[in-house]
């Protein structure tokens, strides 16, 4: 019976935009309340409780304008966190994903994939290639194509893993092969505090953390 499986994932769904928040819980009328308050608060610790915030203030939207929903039925929590897990590992990080806490089980996070912009240097996290496929609507074969390639994608966008770690040599070099001129040798110092700050240094935590696009939506940007 369903109410013996309590154990659920679920979404929160922006109906006008089609953003949309995943989580889990035991008690679903408790968590929706409890998001509810949140977002009417306004509270910045839960960043994904804010964006959906930030939408309601800058479009005149209100709560009525989201749903939620159960995705799926668990026997236990352990299964339960495993589904959430599986949904961030595919949407957390894209356009239309709400959520900012990019992990449940600290364990299951094998992989980071990023992607930066060889023109602009913003640089975008992800969990895994699904998410990036989801994001930059590209076919798996054809991402699996420019990772193995070392190639760049439409866009200038570079797709590959955290353990790639690129020198700032090899950064300047791909600007030069692909037409965009890299900055003179004399500010090579800020570059590499660039690619750095912008690429790198963010992937090196495992707390909350927001891509470019979230972030330009969180500070107003």
């Amino acid at each position: 019976m369903e109410s013996e499986r309590p154990f659920v994932t679920y979404k929160i769904k922006n109906e006008r935009n089609g953003k949309f928040y995943v989580g889990s819980t035991s008690n679903t009328s408790s968590r929706w309340a409890e998001h509810r308050r949140a977002i009417k608060a306004a509270r910045t610790a839960r960043v994904g409780n804010h964006l959906m915030c930030l939408d309601i203030q800058k479009n005149g939207w209100g709560l009525s304008d989201f749903r939620f929903g159960i995705i799926e039925r668990f026997e236990t929590r352990e299964a339960m966190l495993a589904g959430e897990q599986a949904l961030l590992n595919t949407y957390w990080g894209t356009a239309k994903n709400y959520n900012s806490a990019h992990e449940v089980l600290r364990d299951t996070v094998l992989h980071k994939w990023f992607a930066w912009n060889l023109r602009t240097l913003e640089h975008r996290r992800y969990l895994s290639v699904e998410a990036l496929s989801v994001d930059f609507r590209l076919g798996l074969k054809t991402l699996a194509g420019l990772i193995a390639r070392d190639d760049v994608a439409p866009g200038d966008w570079v797709f590959e893993p955290f353990s790639r770690r690129r020198t700032v040599r090899e950064v300047r070099q791909m600007m030069l092969v692909h037409g965009i001129p890299p900055p003179p040798q004399q500010d090579a110092a800020s570059l590499a505090r660039s690619i750095s700050n912008l690429i790198y240094g963010p992937c090196k935590s495992q707390g909350t953390a927001l891509n470019g696009h979230q972030t330009r939506e969180f500070y107003g940007v």
